[in-house]
């Protein structure tokens, strides 16, 4: 699992436990549990009114060194990450077109090659909302797939589909309406992967609920551990940033 994957996920170990004794979940329509969703991570307003934004944080691997990384997204779908450690950075960006990627050592740059679905990815995750924000105007099937229990929540699973073996569940608690865990399933060339995102530690910047912290699994064991030091709304983040570097 690569250093870019590990963000990608704009906005996270637990494992689902058995049921107890709590009350039942309750029994609401999708179209509900989405707008809720909205609500709770701060209205369409507010996330409308975002046009660009920047997050700083910390990327601490499992048994392994941490790494800083900045990311920048500006509407419509745009985005680039760097990830930086003391003798070489790696950036990866969408131009909204392209996938494009330069790894930067003491001995040059050029580029670093991705899976075709690799790009792909990216490039659906590249604008400012999650998946879930922007429901209505995905190319996917969006469905309530269930309920559950999650420690001591009960949860929503919400899934989107994009019909190529692209499946990413969304569990929202029923009480706050916010994502508590990400499950995705990626298919690659070595067989695929799946991926889980534990989001944590909420915090509101210009009315927007963000995530602060997030803990990363792949294929179920711990990855990676993500803390954001600052975000940045509406930084006036130039379009060249986006663009890829040129050829050498």
């Amino acid at each position: 699992m690569n250093l870019m994957h590990t963000l990608l996920l704009s906005a996270f170990l637990v494992a689902p436990a058995a049921w107890s004794a709590a009350r039942e979940i309750r029994d609401l329509p999708l179209t509900e549990i989405l707008s809720r969703h909205v609500e709770a991570m701060g209205g369409e307003a507010a996330h409308s009114a975002i046009r660009s934004l920047r997050i700083e944080a910390t990327v601490a691997l499992e048994g392994g060194p941490t790494h800083s990384v900045t990311i920048l997204k500006a509407r419509p779908n745009l985005f680039r990450a760097t990830f930086r450690a003391t003798d070489w950075s790696l950036t990866r960006g969408y131009d909204g077109e392209d996938v494009w990627t330069l790894l930067v050592t003491d001995k040059g740059h050029r580029a670093k090659p991705l899976e075709p679905f690799e790009e792909k990815l990216i490039a659906r995750r590249a604008p400012i909302e999650n998946l879930l924000l922007r429901a209505r105007g995905l190319d996917a099937e969006v469905t309530l797939a269930g309920t559950e229990r999650l420690f001591n929540l009960n949860v929503y699973r919400v899934r989107v589909d994009f019909g190529d073996g692209h499946v990413v569940d969304h569990l929202i608690d029923d009480e706050e309406f916010r994502l508590r865990r990400v499950e995705q399933t990626e298919p690659l060339a070595d067989g695929g992967r799946i991926t889980t995102l534990i989001p944590s530690n909420y915090e509101y910047v210009g009315g927007v609920l963000f995530p602060w912290r997030e803990i990363q699994l792949s294929d179920g064991e711990r990855h990676s551990v993500v803390t954001v030091k600052n975000i940045e709304i509406n930084p006036g983040v130039l379009l060249d940033a986006f663009r890829p570097p040129p050829q050498q």
